[in-house]
This record gives structure tokens, C-alpha cells and sequence, in this order.
């Protein structure tokens, strides 16, 4: 890794840049013959895109975050590969990673680099990674959810799990801590506990019934904006709720006769 590559990733970033590849390396572990997509970093950690022989569910995260564990405690060391384009695609065909092998025609550069991982695992990467394993924090994997190959819908469908990270434990459980404090605060549900509105799901989504509490709160919101308009001079006017369609036509478009 040098220092050029440092400078264009934080510490942090680049952590969790090598957690998408221990994330990718479990994955293949505990499930044989698993695809591999993009993987990347996010805010507060990482993700990893996979086509499995079979979906998985939420459950199995355990099992992978168990054996990413298992890996950082091997502190397995990441080792950066330079090959011709041509070796690339031996590399890739053999392993059967027909994503990786995409991503790699649309590389112009007659050399590419991998990153080792260990003795098992070798993924096209540009990198940066942390010298080993050992080297990375606490980390925690979050959810699972359903992505197009390259965001196109006529494209295979690929799993991403979502992992977060920080450099210790401590700051790993402030990161929860304070996302379920969030919630707490969220004010759909604040709105529902204090009785200001409610939702019915056949209206729509979003869309609340305010009860009395609420609109007394709307209806003092009204009055102290109107009477800070009236201090500034402004007047008011009424439209009706209901107009002809033509008073919502662009004027400049020509009318046909």
C-alpha cells in the first residue's frame, strides 16, 4: 500500500474497504459457489453484492459474520497481485466469477490489480487494504436486501448485505445506541404516541388523519404565522379548490384550432 493510496482514503475507509473483501471471502466459505458483485463503502461501514446457488435469509448473516470473525482473528494478510489483462481473465474464468469478469472488459489498462487474501481468496480490486486482518475493528452485519446487477433491471438479481463498522467495540455499540434513539424520535411515531395523528393504510402511505391534538397544533402554527405576516403587511386572497383544467396549461405551448 503507498502512501499515494493512503492519501486518497481515510484510515477508516479504508477498514471498511477490507471488510466488503472479508465479508466476500466468508461468503465464500460458507456458501460454495457463490457469485460475487460489487462490494463498496458506505457511511459508518461496507457492503458486498452476491449471487447465491440459493437465496439466503437474515438468519444466515450469523453464519457469515461468524466466520468474518474467524478470518480477522487469523489476521490474515492482504496482498496486492499485478497481472496482465489476459492472466486476469484466467483467474476470474477459472473461478467461475462471471460479474468480476464483466467488470474486467470494461478495464483499459493491460495491467489490473488483485488483492490475495490469504491462501483462498483472490479478488479483483485496485485496493487500498489494511496490511492483515488483525488489523481491523469491530464490525456488525445489518441486513440483506434484493439489488439489480448494474442497477438494470433486465440483469441478474444479486443479494447485498450490509455490514457497519468502527475502529473499536465502544464506538460500534454508540453507533446502536444512538440509532435506536432515533427511532425513539422519529416523528411518525412520536406523532402517533402524543395522539396528534394516526395513518389508515387505505389512504395511502404517508398520509395522516390529524386528531384533535394534532390540529390544534397545525391551527396554532397557522395563527402565529398569519398574524407575523399581517405585521409585515401581507394580505391575504382566496382561489377556489376546483378550476378548468386549461388554467393548468403551459400558455407559451400553441393551441391547435
Amino acid at each position: 500500500m503507498t502512501q499515494a493510496d493512503r492519501t486518497q482514503l481515510s484510515e477508516i475507509e479504508i477498514q471498511r474497504h477490507s471488510f466488503a473483501h472479508v465479508l466476500a471471502m466468508a461468503a465464500l466459505r460458507v456458501f460454495k459457489n457463490t457469485k460475487i458483485g460489487i462490494g463498496a463503502v458506505v457511511d459508518n461501514g461496507f457492503y458486498q453484492d452476491f449471487q447465491f446457488e440459493t437465496p439466503i435469509g437474515k438468519s444466515d448473516l450469523e453464519k457469515i459474520e461468524r466466520e468474518m470473525q474467524s478470518i480477522i482473528e487469523e489476521e490474515v494478510s492482504f496482498q496486492q497481485l499485478f497481472v496482465s489483462k489476459e492472466q486476469a481473465f484466467d483467474i476470474l474464468n477459472l473461478q467461475g466469477q462471471i460479474f468480476k469478469t464483466e467488470i474486467l472488459q470494461n478495464i483499459a489498462e493491460e495491467q489490473v490489480s488483485f488483492y490475495r487474501t490469504g491462501k483462498e481468496f483472490i479478488d479483483l480490486c485496485r485496493g487500498p487494504h489494511v496490511d492483515h486482518t488483525g488489523k481491523l475493528g469491530a464490525f456488525k452485519l445489518i441486513s440483506i436486501s434484493g439489488v439489480y446487477w448494474n442497477n438494470d433491471k433486465t440483469r441478474p438479481q444479486l443479494q447485498r448485505i450490509l455490514g457497519v463498522s468502527f475502529p473499536t467495540e465502544a464506538e460500534l455499540s454508540n453507533y446502536f445506541k444512538e440509532r435506536e434513539a432515533k427511532k425513539e424520535k422519529d416523528h411518525r411515531k412520536l406523532g402517533q404516541k402524543l395522539d396528534l395523528f394516526t395513518f389508515v393504510a387505505d389512504n395511502g402511505s404517508g398520509l395522516p388523519i390529524w386528531l384533535p391534538k394534532g390540529f390544534s397544533v397545525i391551527d396554532t402554527i397557522r395563527n402565529f404565522v398569519r398574524k407575523e405576516q399581517s405585521k409585515a403587511g401581507y394580505t391575504y386572497v382566496s382561489t377556489p379548490s376546483i378550476v378548468k383544467s386549461s388554467v393548468f396549461e403551459d400558455s407559451s405551448v400553441p393551441q391547435s384550432k
